[in-house]
């Protein structure tokens, strides 16, 4: 007899869901089997939802995301292909705001932006992308004359 003394890993929301539908347990096959056409998630070898999930019988295919719900508008319909389905991995977050440009570079510490307004020349120093708006200081100030 062999016994494993590494805790087992709990099953994820993919083999759950798999396993449910199969009607396998942790003890192995128990209640109904599935039914012919039923569809059936896949799992990656991590357990997660594969990004593209097809339904043989049918012959649709359509993008998941990590919960296993299906995306919207990506759904090919018998012989068109699997949709182009991006992996979404915990760790995969989309990014928030604008990104710079790949062929542009962080300007190097101690550069400031200089600029005029209303008779006033001032400097925002600059942090990477970033302008530090609390540290700008008024450089020269000329109050406007009225005649």
């Amino acid at each position: 007899m062999l016994i494993s003394l590494l805790p087992e890993r709990r099953k994820t929301q993919c083999e759950t869901h798999r396993d449910r539908l199969l009607g396998s347990t942790e003890y192995g096959r128990q209640g109904p089997q599935p039914v012919p056409g039923q569809y059936v998630p896949t799992c990656d070898s991590q357990g997660a939802y594969e990004a593209t999930q097809c339904h043989s019988s049918v012959g649709h295919c359509w993008c998941v995301d990590r919960n296993g719900l299906e995306i919207p508008g990506t759904r090919t319909g018998p012989g068109r292909g699997r949709p182009l389905c991006i992996e979404q991995g915990p760790e995969v977050r989309p990014p928030v705001g604008p990104t710079p440009r790949p062929d542009v570079y962080p300007l190097p510490p101690g550069t400031h932006l200089l600029f005029a307004q209303s008779g006033r020349i001032e400097f925002v120093p600059l942090e990477g992308y970033n302008m530090k708006k609390t540290e700008a200081k008024t450089v020269l100030h000329l109050p406007v004359r009225s005649c």
